[in-house]
């Protein structure tokens, strides 16, 4: 059974920071994908969560998602977010090209699912 994949974001400015690496990953791994994600807000607590459909489950596992069930994004508990990734072309690579194994300052996944931060 091919899974769905999650990971929070966070709260606040906090978001942008995480969804800024996402989208270089996913300009590395997929750059044709129209949406390889779904960024929704929960509705309860105000965190924001992207979720990744089993197709993409290279995304998620370099994003360092976790398996999950498939979300009910319906406004209830799950809000989404309509974000829609940049459409890029190839002279977008050397402006969102991964920097020299790493982004400084954020986190990676260590290819498990846990975050390391860079020393």
């Amino acid at each position: 059974m091919r899974n769905w994949h999650s990971k929070s974001l966070g709260y606040g400015e906090s978001v942008y920071q995480s969804l800024n690496w996402l989208e270089q990953l996913r300009y590395e791994l997929c750059p044709k994908a129209q949406s390889p994600f779904t960024l929704t807000l929960n509705t309860f607590s105000s965190e924001t969560v992207v979720f990744f459909e089993p197709e993409f489950g290279d995304l998620a596992w370099a994003f360092g998602a976790s398996p999950c069930e498939r979300p009910i994004v319906d406004g209830v508990c799950w809000f989404d977010l309509a974000y829609t990734p940049a459409q890029l072309d190839d002279s977008c690579g050397e402006i969102h090209a991964l920097k020299a194994r790493g982004y400084p300052g954020d986190q990676f996944a260590d290819g498990r699912g846990r975050a390391v931060t860079d020393q």
